[in-house]
């Protein structure tokens, strides 16, 4: 029982380790948001060839897309925290 208590220990210690050193990490926004618009530009770029429509087109297709999912992501949030307000 001794050993497994000390494993649980250190175990334990280890975890919280590796928890800490990632929460010293820095976010870094202007990478994360290039990294996003190059995504965003080959997604595009991919809808464009693939339906034959103008990069333009393709573009406003592309971000209305993107405001309709953040839309029913909304409408499910308000919906979930109905739900939970009902508890």
């Amino acid at each position: 029982m001794k050993k497994f208590n000390l494993m649980m220990l250190v175990g334990t210690l280890l975890v919280g380790s590796i928890a800490y050193a990632e929460s010293e990490k820095t976010f870094d926004y202007e990478k994360n948001l290039q990294e996003r618009q190059e995504i965003d530009q080959r997604n595009i770029e991919a809808y464009s060839k693939k339906n034959g429509v103008s990069i333009q087109e393709a573009t406003q297709k592309y971000y209305e897309k993107l405001q309709n999912e953040f839309k029913n992501n909304d409408e499910l949030r308000n919906e979930m925290m109905k739900d939970n307000s009902k508890d």
